[in-house]
């Protein structure tokens, strides 16, 4: 019988891999020299709609995600791993490119971020498309991109990006309290809180997410008031945003913020980059 042969069908069906679903394992990006790299096999990724074809060495598939190593493992029976094909049929190519781009070079520089008002919006998409197939690094590394390029332009994500962001989420259908914002939900809600974002908010034409404004009820409400920003310290920052199941936390001292990756401007009244935490009045 021939396996399904779509990553979307691969997580719901046959082999629903996901990144809460994984044991603990080092997957690291860029596993081998690049001169090794070159000689080693490569897959073919049909992107889109149109099944754009994107070329990209096997290694570095199995390397960053148990999904793509799963598809391409003759054990697991998938189409995939006899055609070396594999289908991602609702990602918009520009959005794979990008990630091809991180997933050679570790690079998230793009010609829209490094302007004074950096479109979000692209590494809100990528950071979708590495939620998806579960590439936890990317998805690290994105959310360090966007508290650096927040404290660098002074900027937070627009009332569109919220909405983005918090489109796919389920309603609850418990009782349960509402579990505190995690991953890019959470780096943008604390964003917001921690900068002075309330002019931006009070005249934004656009209406914000009724699921983003809740959270941050909720943040406002929970929040020591004399706790400074938690992605100022390296430490505190892995520990509050970055997903870790399948990766090693990051290195204790290190400053991933560092690294070159990660809206509508903020407003006049946004603290300036580089100033101290600030917490709004009540």
């Amino acid at each position: 019988m021939t396996a399904p042969s779509t990553v979307k069908a691969m997580r719901q069906k046959r082999y629903p891999v996901s990144v809460k679903a994984t044991s603990k394992k080092r997957i690291a990006a860029r596993p081998m020299p690049l001169r090794h790299l070159l000689e080693s096999p490569v897959s073919t990724v049909h992107v889109g709609p149109q099944s754009t074809p994107f070329l990209i060495h096997k290694e570095l598939l199995d390397s960053v995600t148990r999904l793509f190593s799963s598809a391409l493992n003759p054990s697991y029976s998938f189409k995939e791993s006899t055609s070396g094909v594999v289908l991602l049929d609702e990602t918009e190519p520009d959005t794979f490119a990008y990630f091809a781009q991180w997933l050679y070079s570790g690079s998230l520089e793009h010609e829209q971020l490094d302007v004074s008002t950096p479109a979000y919006f692209q590494l809100i998409k990528l950071g979708s498309l590495a939620d998806y197939i579960g590439v936890e690094k990317c998805m690290n590394d994105i959310m360090d991109e966007v508290f650096r390029l927040a404290d660098k332009t002074n900027t937070v994500p627009t009332a569109e990006d919220t909405r983005s962001i918090w489109k796919d989420e389920e309603p609850s259908t418990t009782q349960e309290p509402k579990k505190v914002a995690k991953g890019l939900k959470g780096v943008v809600i604390d964003l917001f809180v921690w900068k002075r974002t309330e002019v931006l908010m009070r005249s934004h034409e656009d209406s914000w997410d009724e699921r983003f404004m809740r959270d941050l009820v909720v943040r406002l409400k929970e929040i020591d008031k004399n706790m400074k920003a938690p992605w100022k310290d390296p430490t505190t920052r892995c520990k509050e945003y970055h997903i870790h199941l399948e990766t090693e936390k990051c290195v204790q001292g290190s400053d991933g913020v560092d690294n070159k990756v990660a809206t509508a401007t903020v407003q006049p009244d946004v603290s300036p980059a580089g100033s101290e935490d600030y917490w709004p009045n009540n």
